[in-house]
């Protein structure tokens, strides 16, 4: 069957075939160049867009506040539920594998990992 985005054979021999992506421009054109225009009113006018943004996060906690409690409370509900069925039991990858980590060795690494984003994004002072 021919691909209708196959390239035409040139004079010397078939033209390479385009690579195949799956970005579609009629979504990534505006959001590069809505992200574009934010990033150029925040340096153009930083005082001004540091107001917007602390009033626009200071709305959402003052009236969302209550969705995003519920929400971590469902998701978590739903992970303990899941722990604690019969899905709980699947095993990750083929029947015969074992964990290359214990669980206390798993427990510390996701520890330490948490830990590790909280102070790159939240430093403590100095």
């Amino acid at each position: 069957m021919n691909d209708p985005h196959a390239a035409a054979p040139g004079p010397s021999g078939p033209a390479p075939a385009r690579p195949r992506t799956t970005l579609k421009p009629q979504v990534v054109v505006p959001a590069l160049l809505a992200v574009g225009l934010l990033l150029v009113f925040c340096a153009a006018f930083p005082r001004q867009a540091d107001a917007m943004f602390s009033e626009a996060q200071a709305w959402v906690t003052s009236h969302f506040d209550w969705f995003y409690t519920l929400a971590v409370t469902i998701f978590l509900l739903f992970l303990v539920l899941v722990a604690g069925s019969r899905f709980g039991d699947i095993r990750l990858g083929p029947d015969d594998a074992r964990p290359e980590f214990s669980f206390v060795s798993w427990t510390a690494m996701l520890f330490a990992a948490g830990m590790g984003i909280g102070l790159m994004y939240r430093p403590p002072p100095s």
